[in-house]
């Protein structure tokens, strides 16, 4: 093999571990841990191959930011929608508890 193909070779490993590496970690840690461990893993690895991808390979990755970022915008709005829930239903169990 000569320098060419193996410097290809290397770009090309580099790329796909840039790329997909992120969201195939997290379904490896989200399949024997919860899901917010497996969002901070991923956030983790996104800051990693964002930094080698600006550094190595002079670009920006899109896939893992789009994939990392709809993750942690869909987590945070599950959370947030929890929280509105459980102040309401806590109201609802007060007042209610009380009006008997």
């Amino acid at each position: 093999m000569n320098t060419d193909a193996k410097k290809f070779s290397s770009r090309l490993a580099l790329n796909i571990f840039i790329e997909f590496g992120p969201i195939i970690l997290f379904f490896v840690v989200f399949s024997f841990f919860d899901f917010i461990i497996a969002s901070l893993s991923m956030v983790f690895i996104v800051i990693i191959t964002f930094l080698i991808s600006v550094v190595i390979e002079k670009r920006i990755a899109i896939f893992p930011l789009f994939a990392s970022g709809s993750i942690i915008v869909f987590w945070g709005g599950r959370q947030y929608f929890f929280l509105i829930l459980l102040i309401l239903y806590s109201k609802i169990l007060c007042f209610g508890e009380f009006s008997v």
